[in-house]
């Protein structure tokens, strides 16, 4: 057994996609996926924090488009095979009978309709395959956000990726995400190491009075320290 098959088995908690307990297993399409249900999911190892389920819904979204990125490249690949043989057998035959040449353009067009389809297919899937990465992101930083918050000391993009069983590299960007957004706050150490919290790091505070009050009161000053001035007579 692996050090991530260890890690993995210490994930487990309750799915939010089917409400079992259940551990993880690493998907391709969805990054981890739940044991008993397939759902995407995202670990939390090493920790014990309260958890508010805010991923549930962009985990949600991210699985039905993977699913409609599935079916879509089922049709994509089934209207390219289908589209690319009728276009073939349809051009041969019109080759083949020379006398066929006013229909040509129309047997051509239809016998090309599941290319086009496939095409549109191909197109469709793509973007549902960007739109569960999109929703993956968003849940994993939803995530993240709850980590730091949990957490009484900043962390670093190590430590946090050691948490979530993801690459150091994939949580720099899920805390460069927060930071953009002001939900989180980075602090460079006396060590150069860049932590994040979600909690402003310590600022000297530099209380000033009221310009309109310090103004008079000067005046006053100086006008008692003034030497009275003469008369003329």
């Amino acid at each position: 057994m692996t050090d991530l098959d260890t890690k993995l088995r210490k994930a487990v908690e309750r799915c939010p996609h089917c409400g079992n307990t259940a551990g993880l297993e690493i998907s391709a399409k969805l990054r981890y996926r739940c044991l008993i249900c397939g759902g995407p999911r995202v670990p939390i190892v090493g920790a014990s924090i309260a958890r508010s389920r805010r991923e549930a819904k962009p985990l949600a979204r991210a699985r039905s488009a993977q699913r409609w990125a599935f079916w879509y490249r089922l049709l994509w690949i089934a209207g390219g095979v289908l589209g690319g043989f009728s276009f073939s057998v349809t051009l041969l035959v019109l080759l083949l009978f020379s006398g066929l040449g006013s229909v040509w353009s129309l047997s051509l067009l239809f016998a090309a309709l599941p290319l086009l389809v496939a095409l549109w297919a191909r197109q469709r899937s793509k973007r549902a395959r960007k739109t569960a990465e999109a929703e993956l992101d968003d849940a994993w930083t939803s995530v993240a956000h709850e980590i730091l918050a949990a957490h009484d000391r900043a962390l670093t993009s190590a430590e946090l990726a050691e948490l979530m069983l993801t690459s150091e590299a994939h949580a720099d960007r899920l805390l460069a995400r927060l930071n953009v957004d002001d939900r989180v706050f980075s602090h460079v150490t006396d060590e150069g190491q860049v932590t994040y919290s979600v909690r402003a790091p310590h600022r000297v505070r530099v209380q000033t009075e009221s310009a309109e009050e310090d103004i008079p009161t000067a005046w006053d000053e100086l006008e008692r320290e003034r030497p009275t001035s003469t008369k003329r007579s």
